[in-house]
């Protein structure tokens, strides 16, 4: 008759007789211990069978909608941060960004002009000035020049915050990456 099999230690000690690690997995134990040089107390035979599942997991979100032309990964490639997981057809896209820029460019010649108009105004101004301190102008005309600076002035600053208003909407907007 063979010898009774001693029962297993709780908690399941190394070699050393330091406690090892136990994970649950699904109900089952698993102990985890480092191997070392040194005698076989005993023998475990692993009889569960299975599949590893990555924990981490994400989600992707597209900021946009569109029609998939591309999809250069298969399921189960690894990725890295950064990697292209997906093409969209960006011809609207593209159009929208021309269109924004063309919108932009328009903006930037308003101010290029509404501030060399808003020049010209003090230029006068002070022209106007002169002539009214050797009173060869009426104080109208003064009074005039005066006005006109001041409005220039007025929307050659309100032509340089549309491009601010309309940059900001660009970058809002979503700008087109080329890859």
């Amino acid at each position: 008759m063979a010898a009774p099999r001693p029962r297993p230690r709780w908690p399941p000690r190394n070699c050393d007789g330091v406690a090892s690690d136990v994970l649950q997995a699904g109900g089952d134990s698993v102990t985890v211990a480092q191997a070392e040089p040194g005698r076989v107390e005993e023998l475990v035979t692993n009889n569960k069978a299975g599949t590893v599942t990555a924990r981490r997991r994400a989600s992707v979100i597209a900021e946009i909608g569109g029609v998939i032309v591309r999809i250069p990964v298969r399921e189960g490639d690894a990725v890295a941060r950064g990697q292209t997981l997906l093409a969209l057809a960006d011809a609207k896209l593209r159009a929208r960004l021309a269109l924004q820029e063309r919108a932009l460019d328009a903006v930037h010649a308003t101010v290029t002009q509404a501030c060399a108009e808003a020049n010209l105004a003090g230029r006068h101004l002070e022209r106007t000035r002169r002539l009214a301190a050797d009173r060869l102008v009426a104080a109208q005309a003064l009074d005039q020049a005066e006005t006109q600076s001041v409005a220039a002035a007025d929307s050659c600053a309100s032509a340089e915050a549309r491009v601010a208003e309309t940059a900001a909407g660009r970058r809002a907007a979503g700008g087109v990456r080329r890859s």
